[in-house]
């Protein structure tokens, strides 16, 4: 079972956690409407499917029949962590009561909520990544991770470098095994994927300092420990490039290409910041009618063929391409399902009550912890805690059209 965070604070029986849930729910229209799962465990996993194989006709007069066996690979995401505690002086507590604990209590959940927002766009685990220093180790000038991977939780990738052939092969933290070497023979980038496919790093190489056979370790850590949002997690193949010389104006071709491109169609929405959305909104006057509309949850959004347009001021405008200098931005569209699309694994077990008491159980992640009196002080203290991390059923469950130019 899952619940968004505002279809849950509609349900609950609990003021308590109606409170928790909709201050944060009321903070971005992107978070109102994901799917919260709950899952146990530090991590947990899924079955994505890679590969279907083919089925055809047979020629009767040779009836042999060719092998293709479907594949799947496993999905492991990390749950993260995050936390913060409040006080309040006895003072105010005995003369305000409920009403100062509200008041704290809404603002710690409204800066969570504004935190779990923006990583929901731009979470980046894996920021410090550290190649082995050895005699061919400046052959990888820079290299970019991909979603999921955590040296932490489980363990050290590798790249193994062929000196014949210029060959390189990537194995992630987790795989047993190397993915498909990758001639590398010019300097220049390259994406090398895992045993996983999901697990990739882009790599740009300088192929003059390779010098013999070489296996180098990767340490993927992070300082900031946040979960990889859409930013991480859209698949290299479901990205858009600008086919413009200094990115492209939004369009409506644009905005069909992605729909066209997500196979998975269940609660569709399309995501993209302000500016975009006024862009989205000029278009349709041009056209001399109404900005369509579409109703979700007793919300209104302006639509783009029937699919709900969701405004995030997370997506920054930030991109280049030619002479736009960090004047361009990105539209997404995702799937916003359970399981099959993108959706937050939070802590929970297998079924979770509406009216549960957040001080005794997690609601969509979320567990409170009464510190009660301070010692050293005369103020008692409050904590929250927050377990979960993003998740993407299906390649095909989101896109993203980059270096899109505002009007």
């Amino acid at each position: 079972m899952s619940y968004s965070l505002l279809s849950w604070a509609q349900k609950t029986q609990n003021p308590l956690s109606a409170l928790v849930l909709k201050t944060i729910a009321t903070t971005d229209e992107l978070i109102s409407q994901l799917p919260f799962v709950p899952k146990e465990g530090e991590s947990f996993e899924y079955i994505r499917e890679v590969s279907i194989g083919s089925f055809g006709y047979i020629d009767p007069s040779n009836p042999a029949i060719s092998e293709s066996t479907g594949s799947e690979e496993v999905i492991k995401v990390p749950k993260r962590w995050a936390g913060g505690d409040f006080y309040i002086e006895n003072f105010a507590n005995d003369h305000a009561g409920e009403s100062a604990y509200r008041t704290q209590l809404r603002m710690k959940l409204k800066a969570a909520g504004r935190m779990i927002a923006d990583d929901v766009i731009n979470g980046a685990y894996a920021g410090t990544i550290t190649v082995s220093a050895a005699d061919v180790g400046a052959y990888v000038d820079t290299i970019v991770a991909g979603p999921w991977l955590d040296s932490y939780r489980h363990g050290l990738g590798l790249l193994r470098y062929t000196h014949s052939g210029t060959k390189l092969a990537f194995r992630a933290p987790g795989d047993m095994h190397f993915g498909a070497d990758v001639t590398c023979a010019a300097d220049g980038t390259y994406t090398l994927t895992s045993e996983n496919p999901s697990k990739y790093v882009v790599v740009t190489l300088d192929v003059s300092d390779a010098t013999r056979d070489q296996t180098l370790t990767v340490n993927f850590a992070s300082s900031s420990h946040e979960f990889d949002g859409l930013k991480k997690i859209v698949a290299p193949s479901q990205v858009r490039a600008s086919t413009g010389t200094n990115g492209d104006a939004l369009s409506f071709e644009i905005m069909d290409e992605l729909r066209d491109s997500v196979k998975v169609r269940e609660n569709l929405f399309y995501i993209m910041p302000s500016s975009l959305v006024r862009s989205y909104a000029k278009l349709c006057r041009a056209l001399g009618g109404v900005t369509p509309e579409a109703v979700v949850g007793g919300q209104r959004f302006m639509a783009h063929d029937g699919i709900p347009i969701l405004r995030n001021d997370n997506i920054a405008v930030d991109e280049s391409k030619g002479g736009s200098n960090g004047t361009l931005s990105s539209v997404y569209l995702a799937s916003l399902a359970p399981e099959t699309g993108v959706y937050m694994g939070a802590l929970g077990g297998s079924s979770m009550p509406a009216d549960l008491d957040p001080y005794q159980t997690s609601i969509l992640g979320f567990r409170m912890y009464d510190l009660g009196q301070i010692q050293a002080s005369n103020k008692a203290g409050w904590r929250i805690n927050w377990y979960g991390g993003l998740a993407l059923g299906s390649t095909l469950a989101a896109a993203r059209a980059k270096e899109i130019a505002p009007a």
